[in-house]
């Protein structure tokens, strides 16, 4: 999965353009442009590993705003997945002074394959 860094809540309390409206972003922002360059190559992949058979299971924030992207949309048109919701993160979000192995539950929404979930 591209990292959640401009596609979620947080980005939008900095100062970020993403809303459910405008999941992509107006473009004024250089962090929102790079999440969306991966967002893309990540939907494309999806898109490659579905039309040859394979899996996949992709995590990220329940609210990001990559699951109302142009590229997320249409791959969830064009296939059926499924979704399963955990309290995680993947890459391990903790807050600024908090203990060594102290880590944020992130309520994330996965969607991917039945059999995988």
């Amino acid at each position: 999965a591209p990292p959640c860094t401009s596609w979620a809540d947080a980005n939008t309390m900095n100062g970020g353009t993403r809303t459910t409206e405008l999941p992509e972003g107006n473009g004024t922002l250089t962090r929102e442009e790079h999440g969306n360059t991966q967002a893309e190559y990540v939907a494309q992949l999806i898109d490659l590993l579905i039309l040859h058979g394979g899996d996949f299971c992709l995590e990220h924030p329940d609210r990001s705003f990559i699951f109302h992207s142009k590229w997320f949309k249409k791959l969830n048109e064009k296939f059926s997945w499924y979704e399963t919701r955990l309290d995680m993160c993947q890459y391990g979000l903790s807050l600024p002074g908090a203990p060594e192995n102290t880590f944020c539950n992130v309520h994330s929404k996965r969607p991917g394959s039945q059999h995988l979930l």
